[in-house]
């Protein structure tokens, strides 16, 4: 296993992102790269560039370009023409572009298929009408996304010429109505997306120019009426989405010339009935979503008549009292009917009668009493059945004697004491069980007779189970007793359930755990013991194994032993934070080289080591990511103990005792972007204390006290975008400070500075301040 461990570790750390620069040292920009099949892909986002923009290498064979999330407002003409790249995939979405200057794609009209420029001010009021030659120009463009920019129209001759687009995103806009003449001509458009604007009416011209289209989304905009023929053009249709829309009725035709529509959205309208006119000439309609209308009764499915082709029908949150009989008896090929939150609190014999075909029933919150297992008699074919929040209390081999063939039954939240002996015995394909939040205080073996070969999933949380039995279910995957009243576990409690990866033992009573507890459960990923009351761990609990996640958070843990998760190869994350550590062994964390995330928040730790931590697979060091050691009773820091974590990208110091902060820390860690240093006791800030960090973005160093800050503190860390100085004792601040930032927004709220000096923030220093919070300053 150690050797394979090795070469899963190796194949991981192939696919993952570096700093560019370690992929080619033609690669300067302080960015984050993947190589995959000899094809580079860029990531810059949250990157802000000082200067102009980087001039990529000559030819490399760079495919993928993003920068989001970057403040840019403008992008400068020819942006790669020089580097003659075959970019494919384009995305500055989530910035302030207002325009597309002349030439800015320039040398990607044959490569570039897929442009994302959404999440920007291109349809500011300035310039409602969109209109660019730019975007005319990439004639090869298969995705085009402007959603979410403010564009009220767009004009139309800007997508004449993409006879190749295949996507348009225009969603989050402020259209009036479907911009018809902009999409002449687009015949390949196969994907359109017009969610979240304003429209209150599709008109029968509306899509003729769109014939191709495949996917339609309208949802979220004001639609109170389609015309008949409304859609008629529309023959290739499959998917059409007008939920969250505000129709109380539709009309006979307005769904005409859908003959190939298989799903449609009409959830979270205004409906007070199924509007079985219009749908009746939907004849490959396969999924029908209704929820949350005002349907208060099912008279709209008896007049849907027979509908072969519908297998799904959503009427989830609505109005419905009772099932009449007969109700679903001509939809014979209904596979899935969800009739949850509304308020069916009997369910009459032949309710079901007809649904020969149905496979899954959801019955949640109808605040029914008791098993419907006559009405179940008429489902032959049920094998998922959903009862959660009613007020069933019994259950019984005879209430649930005709659905014996269910492979999930979920009883959740209800009001179950017991389950006698014999309950599931004639369950032999049953592969979840969920119970979770009844009133079960006692669990025999015997009531879970039958399902031994075939369950894969066991909730049993937030019940009142005090001991549990000794579980024997061979395949059993998910085991969850979270939220009961157990102190105790024995040793030979999870012997019988070796393909068993996953287990929630969180919000308990355990003080202790048996050191072989786990062993037997060798395939164990992730392990929740959280918000209970333990005291100690010891080494050996955790044994080698596939365990991926390990939560012990709010215990009572005081120390971690030597060891105590030596060779856990595969663990991502550790939360040992909420507890009372004062200490931890040498090799606590020996040999776990693909751990991202450690929390060792909230305990009482005076200081972290390089010696908790040790490598026997050859690396140049560990793989963390996330690590959080605030609120201890740290005092010092050693530069040494970082030097293993040199990719950690979010660190956290904050609420503890230094008085110092060790620059080397900082220059060791090249990958950091986060730093949390609040609330400590540093009066003063030396030179290059935080400087020459190239991906730092955020620096929390308010509540320190903070009185004087070193001219050259931040230098070369350009891309610091969010500084926290505030409630600190600072009277002035060097002119130069931050010279080379390229934006930030910055909080000197709570100081003492009566002034600043003049030219601070001049844009030869700092090229974009985004905002600054002065509150409080003493005048």
């Amino acid at each position: 296993m150690f050797v394979w461990a090795i070469l899963a570790a190796t194949a991981w750390l192939g696919a993952a992102q570096v700093p560019c620069a370690e992929l080619s040292d033609q690669l300067t920009l302080p960015c984050m790269c993947t190589a995959v099949d000899n094809e580079i892909s860029i990531d810059c986002d949250n990157v802000a560039f000082t200067g102009d923009f980087p001039l990529l290498p000559f030819r490399m064979n760079i495919v993928e370009f993003t920068q989001r999330n970057a403040g840019i407002q403008a992008l400068r003409r020819q942006l790669f023409t020089a580097s003659d790249l075959p970019l494919r995939k384009v995305d500055f979405s989530r910035n302030g572009i207002r325009r597309l200057n002349k030439d800015v794609l320039e040398g990607l009209e044959d490569d570039l298929l897929d442009l994302r420029l959404d999440h920007n001010l291109l349809g500011n009021n300035y310039n409602p009408i969109f209109a660019s030659q730019e975007i005319a120009k990439l004639t090869a463009l298969q995705t085009l996304n402007l959603g979410y920019n403010h564009i009220k129209e767009l004009d139309t001759g800007l997508l004449t010429s993409l006879k190749e687009l295949q996507v348009l995103h225009i969603e989050g806009n402020s259209f009036l109505s479907v911009p018809s003449a902009a999409l002449k001509g687009l015949t390949n458009l196969k994907v359109l997306t017009l969610e979240e604007n304003d429209i209150d009416n599709i008109k029968r011209s509306s899509l003729s120019t769109t014939p191709g289209l495949v996917f339609l989304n309208v949802s979220h905009n004001k639609i109170v009426n389609v015309e008949e023929g409304g859609f008629q053009e529309l023959g290739e249709l499959v998917t059409l989405d007008l939920s969250f829309n505000r129709l109380s009725s539709l009309r006979p035709g307005a769904f005409r010339g859908l003959v190939k529509l298989e799903e449609l959205d009409l959830s979270s309208n205004f409906l007070t009935e199924v509007p079985a006119d219009a749908l009746k000439e939907l004849s490959s309609l396969r999924t029908l979503v209704l929820h949350d209308n005002l349907i208060q009764n099912l008279g709209g499915v008896v007049a849907l008549g027979p509908m072969a082709s519908l297998q799904q029908l959503d009427l989830t949150r609505n109005n419905i009292g009772e099932l009449p009989t007969g109700t679903f008896r001509q939809l014979t090929g209904l596979q899935t009917l969800k009739l949850a939150v509304n308020s069916i609190r009997k369910v009459e014999d032949d309710a079901f009668e007809g649904l020969e075909s149905l496979q899954t029933l959801q019955l949640d919150d109808d605040n029914i009493l008791s098993i419907p297992w006559i009405a179940l008699a008429k489902v032959q074919k049920l094998t998922s059945l959903t009862l959660d929040y009613n007020r069933v209390g019994v259950i019984s081999s005879s209430s649930l004697q005709t659905v014996t063939g269910l492979h999930s039954l979920s009883i959740a939240h209800n009001i179950i004491r017991e389950l006698p002996q014999g309950t599931f015995s004639n369950f032999t394909d049953l592969q979840s069980l969920n119970l979770y939040g009844n009133k079960l205080q006692n669990l025999i073996p015997e009531s879970l007779l039958g399902l031994r070969e075939s369950l894969k999933e066991l909730n049993l949380g937030l019940n009142l189970l005090s001991e549990l039995p000794q579980f024997d279910f061979p395949l059993l995957d998910t085991l969850v007793l979270s939220r009961n009243n157990i102190s105790a576990l024995p040793s030979d409690a999870f012997v019988l359930l070796p393909e068993l990866r996953t287990l929630d033992l969180s919000h308990n009573h355990l003080t202790r755990l048996p050191v072989t507890l786990l062993h037997p459960v060798s395939k164990l990923s992730t392990l929740d013991l959280s918000r209970n009351r333990i005291e100690e761990i010891k080494a050996g609990q955790f044994n080698e194994s596939f365990i991926n996640v390990i939560n012990l958070q709010h215990n009572k843990i005081m120390e971690i032993p030597r060891d105590s998760f030596k060779d856990l190869l595969f663990l991502h994350t550790l939360d040992l934070s909420h507890n009372v550590i004062r200490s931890v062994g040498e090799g606590a964390f020996l040999n776990i080289p693909l751990l991202h995330i450690l929390r060792l928040n909230n305990n009482m730790l005076p200081s972290f080591k390089q010696k908790y931590f040790r490598l026997t697979i050859p690396a140049e060091g560990t793989e963390l990511r996330i690590l959080d050691l605030s609120h201890n009773d740290i005092t010092f820091l050693q530069p040494q103990a970082f030097q293993l974590h040199s990719k950690l990208t979010w660190l956290s110091f904050a609420h503890n005792r230094l008085s110092f902060f060790p620059a080397e820390i900082v220059q060791e860690l090249a990958q950091l972007e986060h730093l949390d240093i609040e609330s400590n006791a540093i009066k003063t800030l030396e030179s290059s204390d935080f400087a020459n960090s190239p991906r730092l973005r955020e620096l929390n160093l308010q509540s320190n006290g903070i009185e004087t800050i070193a001219e050259t503190a931040f230098q070369n860390s350009s891309q610091l975008q969010e500084l926290n100085l505030s409630h600190n004792n600072l009277e002035e601040l060097p002119a130069d400070v931050f010279l080379g930032i390229a934006w930030l927004q910055l909080d000197l709220s709570h100081n003492k500075l009566s002034s600043l000096p003049e030219l601070i923030f001049q844009r030869t220093k700092i090229e974009k301040l985004l905002s600054v919070n002065l509150a409080r300053s003493e005048e």
